[in-house]
């Protein structure tokens, strides 16, 4: 008995899902093009983990998109930038760092304690700076995000410290000109090396993050809204 083919309601699902996932023209016409949707449609999905299958394509398993759900990120401006490092634990660092060139500015420093409502991105794919930050924007206008910068990163690495071992995090509010490049500070973990590790470091802004990547967003909020 001939198996039924694809119905017109399974593929308006199709196209609402492509719609819902705002992927770019080339990106779809890449699929096309590659014979990888030919494949998938040839295989036999239903023995496929899924999980197995996003990360052979370079996706964070899907149990880690809910792992860490929006909360609340106590950042202390009244510690330094060492401090802010030695709360986190990590077993190695870029050793700009260490220069002293990341401080924490007077004005924010006299503010102690400050609650931020915080929330990961997860473009899933890969994306550059400029356009992480536009996706940034136009997630909420009305009470918008704003990308991470050093010290809610620290503070977030330091209240969840095991995603970094899943997926390298990115501060993209802070941008520190070194010599004729831009940097961004990262979490990094043992996904992209061999070693069983938890590292703070820097990667050039000016590029393509990985797909592999998320990236932190904060908001200040009043303590009264969650306590």
């Amino acid at each position: 008995m001939k198996k039924p083919t694809t119905t017109a309601g399974q593929l308006v699902s199709i196209s609402k899902l492509i719609v819902e996932k705002k992927a770019p023209a080339e990106d779809t016409q890449g699929l096309i093009d590659s014979g990888l949707l030919s494949d998938l449609l040839d295989a036999d999905v239903s023995k496929i983990n899924r999980n197995v299958f996003r990360r052979f394509c370079g996706l964070p398993p899907l149990d880690l998109l809910v792992e860490i759900s929006p909360g609340i990120l106590i950042v202390d401006f009244s510690s330094t930038v060492e401090e802010m490092i030695a709360a986190g634990r990590y077993d190695r660092r870029n050793p700009l760092v260490s220069l002293g060139r990341f401080q924490i500015e007077p004005e924010l420093s006299v503010l102690g304690e400050v609650a931020y409502e915080y929330m990961l991105d997860w473009p899933c794919r890969d994306i550059t700076t400029d356009a992480e930050l536009r996706r940034i924007e136009a997630l909420s206008r009305s009470n918008p995000w704003q990308a991470a910068e050093l010290p809610h990163l620290l503070a977030f690495g330091a209240a969840c410290p095991e995603l970094q071992r899943k997926s390298c995090v990115v501060g993209l509010g802070t941008a520190e000109d070194m010599g004729t490049e831009c940097f961004s500070p990262c979490l990094i973990g043992d996904n992209l090396c061999d070693n069983n590790f938890r590292g703070l470091d820097f990667e050039l802004a000016n590029k393509k993050w990985s797909r592999r990547c998320c990236f932190v967003l904060v908001r200040r909020v009043s303590l009264r809204k969650f306590f």
